[in-house]
């Protein structure tokens, strides 16, 4: 009988116990589902989805949490909209800059240079047979001229293609790979 008796209490035992550990299995994980809820929401955060919110918990602790983390998730999406429009006007501004660099260069310089190689020319018909010194030099000048206008125009090219301003970003990349096809 004894025997009998303690295998039943034994086995009630391992009923309760079992049933025990099952119950605290059973609110340990519904105690933590605001926990993995907000890693979720941090897992989504960290890939860039600023929009994800955690829902209120019931515990104290786990709301002090989950609003700290919406307040930071609502900072990031700002500060990355704000970067995103800064980084826009910053390309912006580049452009405007790029393109009135080109412009000045063909005007100040580039006519310059033209200027000099024109009275080089007329310099040279005056001097062509009576001073052969002279028109030697001035046919110099003439070379250092078209090299100077050369590099002038390169340096325009590269700042800002016309090309881009006249015919749109698609003509302008055709032409880029054509001339480098031309080249290599």
């Amino acid at each position: 009988d004894v025997w009998l008796e303690t295998r039943n209490r034994l086995v009630t035992s391992f009923l309760f116990l079992v049933s025990l550990i099952a119950a605290v299995i059973y609110f340990t994980k519904r105690w933590m589902r605001p926990v993995d809820s907000i890693i979720y929401v941090l897992e989504q955060v960290e890939l860039g989805d600023f929009s994800r919110r955690i829902s209120g918990s019931s515990l104290p602790e786990l709301r002090k949490i989950s609003d700290h983390i919406n307040h930071l998730t609502n900072r990031l999406g700002s500060t990355k909209s704000e970067n995103e429009r800064l980084t826009r006007k910053s390309i912006t501004v580049q452009e405007q800059e790029r393109r009135h660099l080109a412009q000045e260069l063909h005007d100040s310089l580039g006519q310059s240079v033209s200027a000099i190689k024109a009275i080089a020319v007329s310099i040279a018909g005056r001097s062509l047979e009576s001073d052969p010194l002279t028109s030697k030099s001035v046919q110099n000048i003439e070379e250092i001229a078209d090299t100077a206008y050369d590099s002038v125009r390169k340096l325009m090219t590269n700042l800002r293609p016309f090309v881009l301003d006249e015919l749109g970003l698609t003509a302008a990349l055709s032409q880029m790979m054509d001339d480098w096809n031309v080249h290599h």
